[in-house]
């Protein structure tokens, strides 16, 4: 939420999620094309990890922003960030084999993943609001993608409810484990751990 911040603050916050989600929709429309390339999955998951980790230790530094986590945070963003490179490699393998709107559609299935897993671990009640609101988005990006049902391929949809499981996975560890920690720190971890485990396997 931005309610209490400058205006200035404001607005670097829209604006940074709107890069965010331009840099996500065109990473992922761009996919099929660096597979026609010649390109696989893994190297696309390796070349990002190592593209925006500089990005993000430049704005830290701009920003004057500390870099280091404590021992505890430093070990838990390490193996969050190795966990987040395969859930993005099995999200770019779904790509591969389904096309990219359906690939989107099963990834969107982590929101109602995290929240039938917070009532089983964490007894959050399952509201009928919550569930209608999962159901509307569902509805509306099947309508909005116009998915094609007869592109179906079982490999690609495993892989991407792996990814959508993954995604969910993430966000509730991140948020129980990492819920005082600063993003940038975070981020800045997750990502030298994705290149540490990833490039020396796949790149």
């Amino acid at each position: 939420t931005f309610d209490g911040l400058p205006g200035s603050r404001r607005w670097l916050g829209f604006a940074c999620g709107l890069g965010a989600a331009f840099c996500f929709s065109s990473g992922t429309i761009l996919a099929p094309v660096a597979f026609a390339s010649g390109a696989n999955a893994q190297a696309i998951v390796a070349i990002r990890l190592v593209l925006i980790l500089p990005v993000i230790i430049t704005y830290a530094l701009i920003a004057r922003r500390p870099i280091r986590l404590p021992p505890r945070e430093r070990f838990i963003a390490l193996g969050l960030g190795a966990f987040a490179a395969f859930q993005m490699l099995s999200f770019y393998l779904a790509i591969h084999h389904i096309p990219v709107s359906l690939a989107i559609l099963v990834e969107y299935f982590y929101p109602l993943l995290v929240v039938i897993a917070m009532r089983i671990l964490f007894g959050e009640p399952l509201t009928p609001v919550k569930l209608g609101a999962i159901a509307a988005a569902i509805a509306g990006l099947v309508l909005a993608l116009r998915v094609d049902f007869a592109a179906l391929n079982l490999l690609g949809v495993m892989f991407a409810f792996g990814s959508a499981l993954g995604a969910a996975t993430k966000l509730i560890a991140s948020g129980w484990f990492l819920r005082s920690g600063d993003p940038i720190r975070l981020m800045i971890h997750m990502q030298f751990a994705g290149i540490l485990v990833f490039w020396p396997l796949f790149g």
